[in-house]
């Protein structure tokens, strides 16, 4: 059982349309290269002169348990989202399997400094 005339020429006329809506670009038409140039030379610059040598800093004079306190507080930090998240996508087991990590860690765990919940 083929296809009828009619429906191959509708599939060949979205073919076209297809192959008309896709434009080719190229580096020459990036109308914002100027200004993608300049904010890559900016993030360059801070990450090679701030960020990293702040982070070499960091690793060096904080001691590692320290280091994975500071860790364990932003992780807990960010499991509040991941709790809101769960439950938008209607995942109760999980938004409470999270909230009760998030309540010990911020209770036993000192603010979430420690992680009692792992």
């Amino acid at each position: 059982m083929g296809i009828s005339d009619r429906e191959a020429q509708m599939r060949l006329m979205m073919m076209l349309l297809a192959l008309a809506c896709s434009g080719v670009t190229t580096a020459s038409e990036d109308r914002f290269e100027m200004i993608n140039r300049k904010v890559h030379g900016f993030n360059d610059f801070v990450d090679t002169k701030l960020i990293r040598p702040a982070a070499k800093a960091y690793k060096k004079v904080l001691p590692t348990p320290v280091r994975y306190s500071v860790r364990n507080f932003f992780g807990n930090l960010s499991d509040v989202g991941d709790i809101i998240n769960n439950a938008l996508q209607g995942k109760p087991k999980q938004a409470l399997s999270d909230l009760g990590r998030v309540l010990v860690n911020s209770s036993i765990g000192i603010g979430g400094l420690f992680d009692p919940a792992r």
